[in-house]
């Protein structure tokens, strides 16, 4: 499961809840970046807040290489320039520092952010996200594109940056991509 889901939603949680309209409706599968991802793992609280894990491959949750996260928030009805901020605020306090972007743009947040290598994950992790505001799915709902890749074999000081600079130009290149997406939720 992903490092950075559970750990912006949260800040999120103290948003007063809206009347809900329909509920979302995840898919079974999803297709992104010329693959076919499957639900390989859900999470649904009483409350409807939910966490969805898609992988390609047949790859489990626990040792994926590429992953899909819809993490929905019912009743969580917020603006994408708050969602914006929520989410600048939580990278802001990762310690070490993640390079990141967030931006709003039209009625989405974006968020594109590479984690590195620590004790218990020895992969970068590159996230991009794409937040949909739509009354008709009675809440929040995001988007999140993960990648993991190796380390890199030279740990040097210099070692160490040009392999974070060839992840970060990877996690540019999936925001872009992110953002030219065309798939919205289903609601019923």
């Amino acid at each position: 499961m992903q490092r950075f889901s559970a750990f912006a939603l949260t800040g999120l949680l103290l948003i007063a809840p809206a009347v809900l309209a329909q509920q979302f409706s995840p898919p079974e599968q999803l297709a992104h970046a010329g693959k076919i991802y499957k639900l390989a793992y859900k999470q649904v609280a009483p409350n409807g807040r939910a966490i969805y894990e898609y992988t390609t491959n047949g790859e489990p949750v626990e040792n994926w290489t590429t992953m899909i996260t819809l993490n929905y928030g019912k009743g969580m009805n917020v603006s994408a320039e708050r969602w914006t901020n929520v989410m600048k605020a939580s990278l802001e306090q990762k310690s070490p520092k993640a390079p990141f972007r967030v931006h709003a743009a039209g009625t989405s947040g974006y968020a594109r952010f590479v984690l590195e290598p620590d004790r218990t994950n020895p992969t970068y992790e590159s996230n991009v996200h794409k937040s949909f505001h739509m009354d008709k799915c009675g809440g929040l709902l995001v988007y999140q594109f993960a990648v993991k890749s190796p380390a890199g074999a030279d740990t040097s000081a210099a070692g160490k940056a040009a392999t974070l600079e060839a992840v970060n130009k990877e996690n540019e290149k999936l925001a872009a991509e992110m953002e030219k997406s065309s798939w919205t939720p289903d609601c019923k």
